[in-house]
């Protein structure tokens, strides 16, 4: 959390900031506009000389972050840099668009007026869903504003921890639903992970401690077996004169617990906690950047055994997004599984800055069809559900299929047959009656693949009725994305002497007086009253079912990490 800051610290901050910014300008921007910057700068922090932020830091600092991450993050040209530093000032001062138009022209006028919320009160569904629509709107120009409120997203999500916690649930609902999809359907890969992770953060604090720890004690006890696996690999290319760069790292917080809530799998279960990554410097002149992933493809599994069909080749289909990497798992020399991805520098940085580097017809074809899908949804009046169409239609997950005559079409996750018709052309989606699909006789409405809901307190105001859902509950984050100025945060108080029935499932590797251990933890250290207790032995493999009593959701949390520290438990879950 920020804290309270002096005016003097605050100034110091802002010059600071500023220094810093204009430096990465002079990088990366033309020399000749600089003085326009500046201007821009100048008038941002007139404009907002009065108004400091929750902590008490200049407001100014705000849109020159902002500015830094659309230059330094996004690759953002000069126009673009001057909205990030103006994109608060018609919103939170006496300012105009006009007066913006007259000092910076058309363009950056345009830019600033799609980052403006409308405050007027007159919404067609609700203040924020009208605010995502003129974002998307701005598409049928171009994506820059877009990329901006990105960059003011980012940096509100970095400072979150100053908000109300109100507010925080309604910033990273709106982020978890709207604004890390957008992110990976342009191709923004660092972006959206980012975005993920905070939203979880502040949405699931006690969740995201408990999943970052056991992911820092992974990597600590199996970092010897991973430095282990990677030096034969880094020996075997460096013979081969292929300058690569090889390290592995662990899979981010939300995507771990992604994986458990549509897999059902405790942390201990997942397989693939960390991944390793092989980055090529492509530019030493070996034949192509995809034959050069093939050789380092053919290198590794001479040296590791690999996973029959565990092959996806994302270089020749690309995701609908850009990404583009060759993956595969090989057997470690410890027994297990380890996933491998393959790709050149260059494909690095796409999925880093995707749409915003100049590189491919997959971001444009992926703009052109966003056009058409709001076009469609425009007209179809469906305002009440205008976020529900896009996301479903958007930001999702993607899923590769193919005609008859080997045609790759790129869906979203949980599209039907009727879709992947209308997909191939109007005229076949307008007479298809049926399909076969690796053989099988289906109907249209089938589900090409079915989408998996992830899953974990805020309040809702609904109908005079008060409905109360836990931070991580997906109703609760679609709600308050949608209409979060009806989200109130509550506390329920732990009640002295009430408590509440829970299970707890444990399993472990049978040795002598573990259910002795077990039940001494559970009733004499953590003093839980435990209602009822089963257990069963297959094998080596124990399975026992605990009712017990908790005061409290961090109780049982606490509980359940205590428990997981006995000898021979190998996981802890509760039902």
């Amino acid at each position: 959390m920020e804290g309270k800051v002096s005016p003097e610290e605050g100034q110091r901050m802002v010059d600071e900031m500023h220094d810093e910014l204009f430096e990465r300008i002079k990088e990366r921007l033309p020399l000749s506009d600089i003085p326009r910057v500046q201007a821009a700068y100048e008038m941002a922090a007139k404009a907002h000389a009065h108004q400091v932020r929750k902590s008490g830091i200049p407001y100014i600092t705000h849109p020159v972050a902002v500015a830094r991450i659309a230059l330094v993050e996004l690759g953002l040209g000069t126009n673009s840099i001057i909205a990030a530093l103006l994109h608060d000032v018609v919103e939170d001062t006496d300012l105009t668009i006009e007066d913006i138009s007259k000092s910076f022209g058309e363009d950056v006028a345009f830019l600033v007026g799609v980052l403006t919320k409308k405050d007027d009160g007159n919404y067609k569904v609700s203040k924020q869903i009208d605010n995502f629509k003129q974002m998307l709107d701005s598409i049928q120009y171009d994506i820059r504003a877009l990329l901006i409120k990105l960059s003011d997203r980012m940096h509100n999500m970095r400072t979150l921890g100053s908000m109300r916690t109100d507010k925080q649930m309604k910033i990273a609902s709106e982020t978890d639903y709207f604004y890390a999809p957008l992110a990976n359907r342009l191709g923004l890969y660092d972006i959206k992970s980012e975005l993920e992770n905070l939203s979880m953060k502040f949405r699931s604090p006690h969740e995201y401690e408990r999943i970052e720890k056991k992911i820092i004690s992974y990597m600590k006890l199996h970092q010897q077996d991973i430095d282990d696996f990677l030096a034969p690999i880094r020996e075997t290319l460096q013979e081969e004169g292929l300058h690569c760069r090889v390290y592995a790292r662990a899979r981010s917080v939300y995507a771990l617990w992604r994986k458990m809530q549509n897999s059902g799998q405790t942390f201990k279960e997942l397989e693939h906690v960390h991944q390793v990554n092989i980055v090529i410097d492509a530019s030493a002149g070996q034949g192509s950047e995809k034959n050069q992933c093939l050789q380092v493809y053919s290198l590794i599994t001479d040296l590791y055994k690999e996973r029959p069909y565990s092959v996806i080749n994302y270089i020749d289909q690309p995701k609908e997004n850009g990404y583009q990497a060759l993956h595969l798992q090989v057997m470690t020399h410890m027994g297990g599984w380890a996933e491998v991805h393959i790709c050149t520098e260059s494909m690095m940085r796409n999925s880093q800055q995707g749409c915003v580097l100049d590189r491919t017809e997959s971001i444009d074809k992926w703009v052109l069809k966003f056009k058409g899908i709001l076009r469609d949804i425009a007209q179809s009046g469906a305002e009440g559900g205008f976020m529900e169409s896009v996301v479903s239609s958007f930001y999702n997950d993607d899923i590769i299929v193919f005609t008859p005559k080997g045609n790759s079409i790129v869906l979203p996750k949980g599209s039907s047959v009727l879709d992947m018709a209308y997909e191939i052309h109007t005229n076949v989606g307008n007479h298809a009656k049926f399909a076969r699909i690796n053989g099988k006789f289906l109907d249209l409405s089938f589900d090409l693949q079915l989408s998996l809901l992830g899953a974990g307190q805020s309040l809702q105001q609904k109908d005079g009725s008060v409905v109360v859902h836990k931070r991580n509950c997906p109703e609760a984050i679609v709600l308050s994305a949608k209409d979060g100025d009806s989200i109130v945060d509550v506390s329920l108080p732990i009640l002295p002497n009430r408590t509440y029935p829970t299970q707890i499932v444990i399993n472990s590797v049978d040795r002598y007086g573990l259910l002795l251990d077990l039940v001494n933890v559970i009733s004499n250290e953590l003093h839980l009253s435990i209602d009822s207790l089963h257990t069963e032995t297959v094998d080596y493999i124990v399975t026992t079912k605990v009712k017990v009593q908790v005061p409290s959701a961090f109780e049982l949390m606490e509980a359940m990490r205590i428990i997981e520290q006995i000898k021979g438990v190998e996981e802890v879950r509760n039902v």
